[in-house]
């Protein structure tokens, strides 16, 4: 949390982070937050989700991205804008909308049009105030949905570091620890028939689960 006190008719945004381990399949984890409203002590949070191996035969995709997370690097000579190549690997016309981001940190442009089957197109990603965060960098991810049937959703890390973090490799760098798996605020929301991506951060394969 960026507030621990909050005002009357003030907000704030809760970072839950999953460690995922070994488990495989599907999994419910409850965590509760607790506050000083004497009306309100514990609030429980609901997440749900499933974990899939490689190779499993419901992994699908909607859109590759080129590639899957950013990783910038502390003292490059333009760290101010990227761009993701997105490809429409279906068979219907796509567009997509920003759900979630982290605006203090850096702005996002989508493409304003939809994108035809096998069409690509760019998303920029703009650095902001870059300097303000030291030398102790970020790790923060936006989350877009798709206009399928299902209002597909996908959550791309975005990592700004130091030069001599960037020896791991990509699969690694672009993403949190072994095992551990960050969840915004739109992942939080479970529907039928909601799309669930396992996505290996650093490589341009989308692979999605159906959560009936």
């Amino acid at each position: 949390m960026n507030k621990r006190l909050l005002a009357v008719g003030d907000s704030t945004e809760i970072e839950i982070i999953f460690s995922a381990g070994s488990r495989r399949g599907r999994f419910s984890k409850s965590p509760r937050l607790y506050t000083s409203d004497p009306s309100v002590t514990e609030t429980r949070l609901m997440l749900k989700g499933e974990i899939i191996d490689k190779g499993d035969p419901m992994l699908n995709a909607l859109m590759n991205f080129k590639p899957f997370g950013l990783e910038i690097i502390m003292g490059e000579e333009d760290i101010t804008g990227y761009e993701i190549e997105v490809t429409n690997v279906s068979d219907e016309n796509l567009s997509m909308k920003l759900v979630s981001t982290s605006p203090s940190f850096f702005d996002i442009g989508l493409p304003d049009k939809e994108i035809q089957p096998g069409k690509s197109d760019m998303i920029e990603v703009k650095l902001v105030n870059p300097e303000a965060h030291g030398t102790q960098g970020f790790n923060k991810s936006f989350t877009i949905e798709l206009s399928d049937s299902s209002r597909t959703r996908f959550t791309i890390p975005v990592t700004y570091k130091q030069e001599q973090q960037a020896g791991l490799p990509a699969a690694q760098a672009a993403q949190p620890r072994a095992g551990q798996t960050t969840l915004k605020p739109s992942g939080l929301e479970t529907k039928t028939g909601n799309t669930i991506h396992v996505i290996e951060a650093g490589t341009d394969k989308s692979k999605v689960a159906k959560d009936d």
